[in-house]
């Protein structure tokens, strides 16, 4: 997970610890390995991200893409691949 979203692991540990706390996820760990653990996100989790997801889209859309002719939206989003493509190639080398 960490490696996914390029978090450093004591971060991911802080802000996973931060929302099994408030009852948003469960960390089971891993019986062979103490090092790795499975999170999944809980009921309440689940119910939060529903909640705050409609109002985000809303808002990114209405900030970036609403503004945008759909030829600047072809444009940001060639920008976008070609940004993606190179995250991921670095990635690939680490």
């Amino acid at each position: 997970l960490g490696d996914l979203i390029g978090w450093e692991q004591s971060r991911l540990s802080h802000q996973l610890r931060r929302m099994r706390g408030r009852g948003l996820v469960d960390r089971e760990g891993d019986g062979d390995d103490r090092r790795g653990a499975t999170v999944a996100l809980t009921e309440a989790g689940l119910a939060a991200l529903h909640t705050a997801a409609p109002g985000h889209v809303d808002l990114v859309r209405t900030m970036v893409f609403d503004g945008l002719t759909p030829a600047a939206q072809r444009e940001f989003g060639a920008a976008v691949e070609t940004v993606l493509s190179r995250l991921r190639a670095a990635r690939s080398t680490d």
